[in-house]
């Protein structure tokens, strides 16, 4: 009896004689399921950002050096660049946040939950500043009531 007639090779590999497919089948494999984490998994306002190279990504840089009215002019262009971008909303609050205008840092990350409500660290953002805020205003009621 002949190995080959009864099926002693295995289906996963190539016979002999015959070009190995499954490497091309393996790459359109990985470039299909990168196409569907990239369309189903990724929010659709990411999918539509802005350029990296513009005034956002300059905010960006700016505030991680820590150089925040530069970051500031730099979102603040961007804003006007690109206005139905919660992201840059949300970050120009934490540059206002940070620079001690906390008043207008809620109004703006208010804007970014209002243009993207799914912005979840916008809520944390906004939520953190009004709990801030509050154990301020507490702890400064109390000290005031010590000294009396």
């Amino acid at each position: 009896m002949d190995g080959d007639a009864h099926g002693d090779s295995c289906c996963c590999l190539p016979r002999q004689g015959q070009p190995n497919r499954r490497p091309a089948i393996q790459n359109r494999f990985f470039l299909f399921c990168s196409l569907v984490v990239a369309v189903f998994f990724t929010p659709p306002a990411a999918r539509c950002q802005a350029p990296q190279d513009d005034a956002f990504q300059r905010g960006l840089i700016a505030l991680k050096q820590n150089r925040l009215e530069a970051a500031l002019e730099e979102l603040t262009t961007a804003e006007r660049e690109h206005p139905g971008d919660a992201r840059v909303r949300n970050f120009r609050g934490i540059v206002l946040a940070r620079l001690g205008r906390n008043a207008d840092a809620v109004t703006e990350y208010r804007e970014a939950i209002r243009i993207d409500p799914g912005m979840e660290d916008a809520y944390r953002n906004l939520g953190f500043l009004e709990w801030m805020q509050h154990h301020l205003t507490v702890r400064v009621t109390r000290s005031n009531a010590q000294w009396k």
